[in-house]
């Protein structure tokens, strides 16, 4: 009996040892995984850097050691500047953390802190916005051969101050990019969906629905490919290419306006928005009537607009009060909401 104990003592001791050598491997070869991502996190910053370079982009900065923790490897760029070849635009932050997780390092999160400072040239104008991240990070996953994939924005929280100052509670954006889409405007190369809510506009300091847009969600797809390079030449082949924005759900509520809205974008000869689309209006004679009590419609045009608007008025489609179902449409630099001519459209100049 005896004999047999100590005959048990040795297996269990030699399994224990056999786990332990097990358990010291498998942290040997963690820790060796861990050090991987982390050379392969840095060799990648730098190997972006250096291709943006060779495009003419200037990047400056300071580049930290890697730090984390063993799940995660963190690269911290502090006094960034990336400015683009021609000097059209140029982005300044404070500070920059990059985030790759040992499961999955195919996704990378940007975790930036402080304030960005943008500015960017139009038509020989130059404009400056400053964004002050409150909360939240984004970040983009990418495939085995460097393409990227997907981009999003979880939670943000910011302020911009520019030529309008705004604070958003929470900003939401997923994209999804298909490398392989087609230029024809058969392929998808890009879904997306944002979501905004809460924006409150400083300024300008009066606007005649309030300073409070409660909430907007967007959900579409660009059809065609947009290819790498100066924005007027690769519009223009995207455009020649029967490429569009297919918006398949927009909603925004601003003060009693609540809107829900569908349609397709394209370009036309000159580069400038072509829009075809329905929408479900509600409010809209209350927000007809804050437009006439900030001086931005005549009471005349007011009474005929909400008789135009009245005779499209239908049951909702979402079980909701009545809505005036209208098309809304952008063509020769102009806005019209059903008959009605709302609005000249600013030009945009592309570089």
């Amino acid at each position: 009996m005896t004999a047999g104990i100590m005959t048990r003592r040795p297996r269990r001791l030699i399994w224990l040892a056999v786990a332990v050598l097990l358990l010291a491997a498998l942290a040997g070869g963690y820790a060796w995984y861990r050090s991987y991502v982390a050379q392969q996190l840095g060799a990648a910053l730098n190997n972006w850097i250096l291709a943006r370079t060779a495009e003419g982009y200037r990047i400056d900065g300071d580049i930290a050691p890697e730090s984390g923790n063993w799940l995660t490897a963190i690269r911290r760029l502090s006094a960034i500047t990336i400015a683009a070849p021609d000097d059209d635009w140029e982005i300044r932050i404070p500070s920059l953390d990059i985030h790759v997780d040992t499961w999955n390092p195919f996704k990378v999160e940007l975790h930036p802190e402080a304030r960005i400072d943008v500015r960017y040239t139009v038509a020989d104008t130059e404009h400056r916005i400053a964004n002050t991240i409150l909360g939240g990070w984004a970040g983009f996953t990418y495939d085995t051969s460097g393409q990227i994939t997907s981009v999003y924005i979880d939670e943000i929280s910011s302020r911009f101050e520019g030529s309008v100052d705004f604070q958003v509670a929470a900003l939401r954006a997923d994209a999804k990019f298909d490398p392989e889409a087609s230029l024809s405007s058969d392929g998808k190369s890009v879904e997306f969906k944002f979501s905004l809510e809460d924006a409150t506009v400083t300024r300008p300091a009066i606007l005649p629905l309030g300073d409070l847009i409660k909430h907007v969600e967007m959900e579409a797809y660009v059809a065609g490919t947009l290819r790498p390079g100066r924005p007027s030449e690769s519009l223009a082949a995207w455009r020649d290419a029967g490429g569009v924005l297919q918006i398949q759900r927009f909603v925004a509520n601003w003060g009693p306006l609540a809107i829900t809205a569908e349609g397709t974008l394209a370009l036309d000869r000159n580069l400038q928005p072509l829009f075809a689309g329905t929408a479900n209006v509600r409010g809209y004679s209350e927000a007809i009537d804050a437009l006439v009590q900030a001086g931005m419609m005549q009471p005349n045009q007011a009474t005929g607009s909400k008789i135009a608007l009245a005779a499209m008025v239908k049951p909702g489609d979402d079980g909701g009060p009545p809505a005036a179902k209208l098309p809304i449409t952008i063509q020769d630099g102009f806005l019209f909401v059903g008959p009605l001519k709302l609005a000249q459209m600013p030009r945009i100049v592309w570089q």
